[in-house]
């Protein structure tokens, strides 16, 4: 008779430690969330399937597979990305008490994804250079600073920032800042990355009699100058958060969901859940010096030094990122390639 209780309790030890296997699409490094499975599977015995790949390719992927996908959680480098997925109808509304661990401007309105991590696309400048006067995005379209300005070419990050300031200045006002940045350019070029960009800053000097252009200020995601002065510490550059006047510096991120057909939506929920414990918070931001979204958690890495943003924009991330197509439409015209 003994037997039997000592069945029972080797199934229900079984079923608790079962081979789950929940399966995340991403376009994040691979080597983050492998450290990041690898220490869910230690802790709940959960195998995570990963399967990376650059945005465009993971969108038409969860497109081609439909109702079939065997994606669980979806984790994605930006909020312009995580509008285009919710929008097209890859994500389900997750646990509200999960979701409330971020900041209400970081999160899907109806929990269909949140934020994992943010930066702030602000000013980065040469140290020393007297940046009294630049206090708005606005102010980087003045004339004066025409010759010392370096962008980015189009990409998301500029896209998202164009958005957030079409829906804080107006369709117009915007077009007029975004025209005079492109006209202030140190050359008639756009850099290829914001790290080129970070770099061009830190080694930009001018001519003796000021004549020759030289890349001194721009805008970029503050995760990049973190990076660079982790390598770097003694880099001649600095971050100076900016406003629109009406609302604050804007903030963009990485974000996450459960995906639309997955069928194991608790064992996802749990995962994300465990993606904004504290030590996770830690472990992703000291390798891409983003900030921490978990409501709560204080960064320990190079970029902890413009921590904690007093003044961050409160404009939702889902109405940035669903206003892609003005901010679209500024930049062509302005010729932001």
């Amino acid at each position: 008779m003994r037997l039997i209780p000592f069945l029972l309790t080797l199934i229900l030890t079984t079923n608790a430690f079962s081979a789950t296997t929940i399966n995340l699409y991403t376009d994040r490094s691979e080597d983050v969330v492998k450290k990041i499975a690898a220490d869910y599977k230690a802790k709940t015995g959960v195998e995570v399937q990963i399967t990376q790949m650059p945005y465009t390719t993971l969108k038409g992927t969860l497109s081609a597979e439909g109702a079939t996908s065997p994606a669980d959680v979806i984790y994605i480098n930006d909020l312009i990305y995580l509008s285009e997925l919710n929008r097209e109808g890859h994500f389900q509304p997750m646990p509200q008490n999960l979701a409330a661990k971020v900041d209400p401007a970081m999160r899907e309105p109806q929990n269909n994804w949140m934020a994992i991590t943010f930066r702030a696309r602000t000013l980065v400048y040469q140290k020393g250079l007297d940046v009294s006067g630049i206090n708005s995005y606005e102010d980087l379209a003045s004339k004066n600073l025409a010759g010392t300005f370096c962008l980015r070419g189009s990409n998301s990050y500029g896209t998202a920032l164009v958005s957030y300031l079409s829906l804080s200045y107006g369709y117009d006002t915007t077009q007029k800042i975004v025209n005079g940045w492109v006209a202030n350019r140190t050359e008639d070029k756009f850099y290829a990355k914001d790290t080129d960009v970070v770099d061009a800053i830190a080694k930009s000097t001018l001519a003796a009699d000021g004549s020759q252009p030289a890349c001194l200020l721009s805008l970029v995601n503050t995760y990049y100058v973190g990076l660079y002065l982790r390598e770097q510490p003694n880099a001649p550059v600095e971050v100076k958060m900016l406003t629109t006047g009406k609302d604050g510096v804007h903030i963009n991120g990485t974000g996450a969901g459960i995906a639309k057909n997955s069928k194991q939506k608790d064992e996802a929920a749990k995962f994300l859940d465990f993606m904004l414990s504290k030590d996770v918070q830690l472990f992703i931001t000291n390798e891409q010096q983003d900030f921490p979204a978990a409501i709560g958690v204080k960064p320990n890495n190079v970029s902890a030094k413009w921590w904690p943003i007093q003044n961050f924009a409160k404009t939702n991330w889902e109405k940035i990122g669903g206003n892609k197509s003005d901010a679209s439409l500024i930049m062509i015209d302005a010729k932001f390639k």
